[in-house]
């Protein structure tokens, strides 16, 4: 039952509130967990068929799970601006913003996708379950937050500040030292040419890479020991975050220097690490990583790709497919079979093959190997490919950790990092996207202003696309912890401790200032937006809006609920087409607005 509120209690109050929301999300997950566990257990062993028959309440129960980390993340980032006396109006905005929008969306549904909404009863809990765990914090949050004078003030204050990041961050000295250089970095050098790269399809020049090594991008968590940082995965995502809001092409090069140092630091032998890990991180090798194939897709234990061992090489054969920046990489991590009789995992093993670079005029300059460009609409700068085998060697003391069948293993014990790192990407992306929206709103036609101002300003779609981006961000901080290669995550931010860079001259590196700031990142917002304007007129209502204030007119809804948002079930992104988008025009953003179940 919505709660009737008078009075905005104190920020500590607030905070102590979440905490209470928090408690009931967390007996919440642990029923839903529970019930879905009877569904595809057998005398408390999972069984393999019953969870593929479950899949709709497995996936949901991991949408779940991530919801209410995301919502404990947030408490804790206002728990640590309180603590250091940093959490002001708009920090509070976010953070119920945020909170209150996630609750409702767990109590509503969660949408997966645009098409697939996940509802607690699709996890076996009936209405008396959840309204049982439902205490009075949650009710509070969800009815005072998420409004439309909260998402006004927010956007409100967000113009007041001309920032690109708004709102503390709520990192280390060193860590905004680092997401400051790397800014300037990007706004420089990258945002005002990413555009004619992209259009181009041209590679990231070269220059670029090389300023990027000296800047340290890609030996951030390379031990110092092999010359590198010595950082956590923390300063990894502040790096990738700052460098994909210029292009995520450029964010995206770390990625596969962040797989290979993993995989040899995790599982090389000490030769195999002084050999490679100081080359990688000084920028001199530049690795991709080789694992995908025709028809197999992520699913990697079932690859056919053989190395045949032939005295003191492998031969490979076989064929790969969507290879990142291959024609330029100096070392390929490449996963393949060299036990033919084992059909699984166990027959794998990791190869650290060494090959020359090549060009666009001839891209494979060695025997055994040839390619073929795979065009993509997006996600350029780097190029991918379908690679083929037939004979390349690689030499046999390059088996990574020099033992067999040991390949699955040891990739799958270093893809959590890469993923954290494509997940930051993610966030700059959204970042960029979101101030490309607020400059363009800023800077409309005065009829266009006028509506936006009696409107709210948009606030119900931008507001909630900056909270996101927060939320998001939430799950980097506890990654600060385990700076140290080979200890594995176990699970999403359940980390402890810390690991700080002393070292004078790392930190004097991050401190050096790049020289010149461009203008605004151009890319292909500006045409989209100039498009929207020319088909336009200020009259002009998304097809999405005009359906749905006919269905609500027919159905007799009141007015409040046009414009309620609530857990997805509109999706005004089909109708309106407004996504967050990368330089290149790829990887949507949604946020799902809609009607709640219960108000209609």
């Amino acid at each position: 039952m919505p709660i009737a509120v008078t009075e905005r209690p104190p920020r500590r109050e607030v905070i102590a509130m979440l905490g209470d929301a928090v408690a009931a999300m967390d007996a919440l997950l642990n029923d839903a967990r529970r019930a879905v566990g009877e569904r595809v257990s057998v005398d408390g062993r999972v069984v393999s068929r019953r969870f593929d028959s479950e899949q709709r309440a497995t996936h949901g129960l991991a949408w779940l799970a991530t919801y209410v980390e995301a919502i404990r993340q947030l408490v804790n980032y206002a728990q640590h601006l309180a603590d250091g006396g940093g959490f002001g109006e708009i920090e509070e905005l976010l953070v119920r913003i945020g909170a209150g929008e996630y609750l409702a969306q767990v109590l509503g549904g969660i949408a997966m996708s645009q098409s697939e909404i996940v509802r607690l009863s699709d996890l076996g809990l009936s209405a008396a379950a959840v309204a049982a765990r439902v205490n009075p914090a949650v009710e509070h949050l969800i009815a005072t937050g998420n409004t439309p004078h909260r998402r006004a003030r927010l956007m409100e204050l967000m113009r007041e500040r001309h920032h690109a990041t708004v709102g503390a961050c709520g990192l280390d000295e060193m860590l905004d030292s680092i997401r400051e250089e790397m800014r300037k970095f990007a706004e420089d050098r990258v945002a005002p040419f990413a555009q004619a790269w992209h259009l181009r399809n041209e590679y990231i020049p070269l220059d670029v890479i090389a300023q990027m090594a000296e800047l340290g991008v890609f030996s951030l968590t390379i031990p110092e020991d092999y010359e590198g940082m010595g950082l956590g995965k923390e300063s990894m995502c502040v790096v990738s975050e700052e460098l994909s809001r210029g292009y995520i092409g450029v964010g995206s090069l770390g990625t596969r220097s962040e797989i290979a140092a993993e995989l040899i630091l995790g599982s090389g032998t000490e030769e195999q690490k002084r050999k490679w890990l100081p080359k990688i991180a000084s920028g001199q090798v530049l690795p991709t990583a080789v694992f995908t194939e025709p028809n197999t897709g992520s699913d990697l234990a079932s690859l056919k790709t053989r190395a045949v061992r032939q005295g003191d090489v492998y031969k490979i054969y076989g064929n790969k497919t969507w290879i990142t920046h291959p024609v330029r990489a100096d070392l390929m991590t490449l996963l393949v079979r060299t036990n033919p009789a084992e059909t699984g995992y166990r027959g794998l093993s990791m190869l650290l093959a060494e090959k020359p670079r090549g060009t666009d005029a001839d891209p494979f300059p060695v025997l055994g190997m040839t390619g073929t460009e795979i065009g993509v609409l997006g996600y350029r700068g780097m190029k991918e490919y379908e690679i083929a085998f037939d004979g390349f060697a690689v030499k046999a003391h390059n088996l990574l950790g020099g033992i067999e069948g040991l390949g699955f293993k040891q990739l799958m014990a270093t893809f959590e990092a890469a993923r954290i790192q494509t997940a930051a990407r993610a966030i700059g992306v959204a970042q960029a996207a979101m101030e490309q929206a607020i400059r363009r709103a800023d800077c409309r036609l005065p009829a266009y202003r006028r509506q936006d101002r009696d409107d709210g300003g948009r606030s119900h779609d931008r507001a909630p696309a900056h909270l996101l981006c927060r939320a998001a961000e939430g799950f980097r901080p506890p990654l600060r912890s385990r700076s140290r290669h080979g200890q594995a995550f176990g699970g999403a931010c359940c980390l402890g401790g810390r690991r700080q860079c002393g070292a004078g001259a790392r930190r004097q590196r991050f401190r050096r200032r790049i020289s010149g700031v461009a203008n605004s990142m151009r890319c292909a917002h500006s045409q989209y937006f100039r498009r929207r304007r020319r088909d336009s007129g200020p009259g002009h209502r998304p097809a999405a809006a005009r359906r749905i204030e006919l269905v609500s007119h027919r159905s007799g809804w009141p007015e409040r609920l046009r414009n309620t948002c609530r857990p997805g079930r509109i999706d005004f992104s089909q109708g309106e087409g407004m996504r967050a988008r990368s330089l290149c025009g790829s990887i949507p953003v949604r946020i799902s607005t809609g009607l709640d179940r219960s108000d209609a």
